[in-house]
């Protein structure tokens, strides 16, 4: 199995999204293993970049759900779908033509990912200081955060930095302030076409079963 590290999340989302096109199948599909938080930060980049909710997001937190295995997030044409990969005392099995399985999850999971091609992958460790992505995207969601890309903190104050430039506190809370607005903006819109989807989906239903 060969492994692939990425600058960040959005760097992968990036990279998956245009092997996606590339696929030589009538319906491709790509899949992404992990734990919460990495399928979290790689699902909120895609959709942040347009891609649609496909189906069912089964995603939570150890602290709402109880549950500390991986996620699988599958991607295919007609958008994104998460799910839980562990089930009482087994793996689901699951196919893809492409799958991306992070370092972190077991081993035991490889046994039941069906795929053509099978990547481990993570992310490139900084030597510096900054934990900063080296992506170009003012939106990369390695950046939704800024305090965690731009923020290095001295035994007396605190340095806020945007792009690597540093910045006053109030330039810094500004400018997240924008990214953040953004980022609801479009997670409203997605959620708004998924629900007007469903709403179609079941006034078809009922005129189907009044038939």
């Amino acid at each position: 199995m060969n492994r692939l590290d990425f600058d960040c999340p959005f760097d992968l989302a990036d990279t998956i999204t245009a092997l996606l096109g590339d696929i030589d199948d009538d319906y491709p599909v790509i899949s992404v293993y992990g734990k919460y938080d990495v399928i979290k930060d790689i699902l909120e980049d895609l959709i942040s970049s347009g891609v649609s909710i496909a189906n069912e997001i089964e995603l939570q937190d150890y602290d709402v759900s109880h549950y500390d295995k991986e996620f699988v997030l599958y991607l295919t044409v007609n958008g994104i779908n998460v799910e839980k990969t562990w089930n009482d005392d087994t793996y689901y099995s699951g196919s893809a033509d492409i799958s991306f399985i992070h370092e972190d999850c077991n081993s035991k999971l490889l046994n039941y990912v069906d795929s053509k091609t099978i990547y481990e992958f993570g992310y490139d460790e900084d030597d510096g200081i900054d934990d900063e992505c080296s992506c170009d995207e003012c939106e990369c969601a390695c950046k939704k955060d800024e305090k965690t890309t731009t923020s290095t903190v001295s035994s007396k104050s605190a340095i806020y930095k945007i792009n690597n430039k540093e910045v006053s506190k109030e330039e810094f809370d500004k400018e997240y302030e924008k990214f953040e607005e953004m980022y609801m903006d479009n997670i409203r819109g997605m959620l708004l076409n998924y629900c007007e989807f469903m709403d179609s989906v079941n006034e078809w239903r009922s005129r189907f079963l009044r038939w």
